[in-house]
């Protein structure tokens, strides 16, 4: 989020790096895990690679 009001400017993978845009797959992966995102709703991004539920590795 930045600015006043607040706007979304992109995401955060689980590792704490900015997260790529969007490629033509609409998959964005992390750069230092390499697992792969995917905004399945508007304001709903899922990690494919690691359940949501399970502490990071």
């Amino acid at each position: 989020m930045l600015g006043a009001p607040a706007r979304q400017r992109g995401w955060m993978s689980r590792h704490g790096y900015r997260l790529p845009e969007l490629g033509a797959d609409g998959i964005m992966i992390c750069r230092e895990s390499g697992w792969r995102y995917q905004e399945v709703e508007p304001g709903l991004l899922r990690c494919l690679d690691w359940p949501e539920d399970q502490p990071l590795p």
